[in-house]
């Protein structure tokens, strides 16, 4: 079993939630932040081999589903997320499908028995009335997923801009290889 304390909202779209996680469980860990740090777009992977016991950080997503289409292609997401092995897309870790009936009990396949709330959030979102993690009636399908330190391309792109940076060429013809690596991977 995975058990994942959430430490802050990441984002928030459709019917999904995105959360910062820290990996709460016994032995060795899944994911860490490198300690190198960096801005997400040196190509370099969060992960790490080996047991690197606790403080690892990773992503969360939870869906809730509404509907047996809506399942399906949560499913299909997690399938297609879990047979690739790029350094430059997202790697997942594992996933699972709860019902309410199951919460509690640890759900279907065993990721995330427990979501605990709290860590340094202040207005994170948590226990509103919008939040997955407040025992809602919805089925919900889970995600657990790499965590990068620097955010995807835009957001990375929307800082520079907000504080009227550019890109150098070096750096553009870097991040521009590694998108035509990851989409030629796919």
């Amino acid at each position: 079993n995975t058990v994942v304390n959430v430490m802050s909202l990441l984002g928030e779209g459709g019917f999904s939630f995105v959360y910062l996680v820290k990996d709460m469980s016994d032995g060795a860990g899944i994911g860490s932040i490198p300690a190198s740090g960096g801005d997400g777009m040196n190509g370099s992977s969060s992960q790490s081999s080996g047991g690197l016991g606790q403080n690892q950080y990773l992503v969360l997503k939870i869906t809730s589903i509404h509907s047996r289409q809506q399942r399906d292609i949560a499913e299909k997401e997690a399938k297609l997320l879990s047979r690739l092995s790029h350094p430059s897309i997202v790697q997942m870790f594992d996933t699972c499908y709860r019902t309410p009936q199951s919460e509690g009990r640890g759900g279907h396949g065993g990721l995330v028995a427990n979501v605990l709330g709290g860590g340094s959030g202040g207005g994170s979102g948590l226990g509103g009335s919008g939040s997955p993690l407040v025992g809602g009636v919805r089925p919900q399908h889970l995600i657990l997923m790499e965590y990068c330190e620097g955010g995807h391309a835009l957001d990375v792109c929307n800082r520079m801009s907000a504080s009227g940076q550019k890109f150098d060429l070096p750096s553009l013809v870097i991040a521009f290889g590694q998108i035509c690596n990851a989409v030629s991977y796919l």
